[in-house]
């Protein structure tokens, strides 16, 4: 469900509340393994391994709890600011492979364009827990955020964003810089980007050719 509100000069104003079911499992991967870069599309149904023992999935319901996710933004014609609380309700048990982790996070994100230029931001805080039997409940602090500067350039756009994530004390960083380009029409776009995190170093380079009409 969402409200809207709107103000000729002074921008629009929305509100939005969600219910769903699944996401019982979110917040092990940071917990468990760290927070990292990658490129894998998680499928409804799949589990993915967090260590030896555990699995995750972005679909699993084993509580019949239903979590939400209460959003609210304004915007105007240059910039819009988004507030977001998610909480998915979850047991924080174990489920045979699957271990439930309670996960409570807020989202604030900002982005401004003007011209070529736009800047965007985004951080996000919460807590992640689990409860061990006969051992008690553990909780694990997550951080993440990014700020991004991006422009037009030559039918194309070049963009760098700076990212810091973090588990507990645990802090890292990572920076990316690209380039995605398009000739006029529109059918083909080609594109180089690099990803510095850590000790990592990934450089990908893209192109895509349309053949539909």
């Amino acid at each position: 469900a969402s409200y809207t509100l709107r103000h000729a000069t002074r921008g629009s104003w929305t509100a939005a509340f969600t219910a769903y079911t699944g996401n019982d499992t979110l917040g092990s991967l940071p917990a468990v393994r760290g927070w990292s870069m990658r490129d894998h599309w998680a499928l409804l149904g799949e589990h993915l391994q967090v260590d030896r023992e555990y699995f995750t999935s972005v679909s699993a319901e084993n509580d019949d709890r239903l979590g939400w996710a209460a959003r609210g933004k304004w915007n105007n014609d240059r910039a819009a600011v988004i507030v977001t609380h998610f909480d998915n309700r979850s047991d924080a048990l174990e489920h045979g492979e699957l271990f439930d982790w309670y996960t409570c996070f807020d989202i604030v994100g900002a982005d401004y364009a003007i011209g070529d230029w736009t800047l965007a931001a985004e951080y996000g805080w919460g807590v992640t827990d689990i409860i061990v039997e006969n051992v008690g409940r553990f909780r694990s602090d997550l951080r993440a955020g990014y700020v991004l500067l991006s422009r037009r350039v030559a039918n194309g756009r070049g963009t760098f964003r700076a990212d810091t994530f973090g588990v507990n004390d645990h802090r890292q960083h990572a920076f990316t810089a690209a380039y995605f380009w398009s000739p006029t029409g529109g059918k083909l776009r080609a594109g180089v980007e690099a990803i510095f995190a850590g000790d990592e170093r990934k450089i990908a380079i893209e192109m895509r050719y349309h053949f539909a009409k």
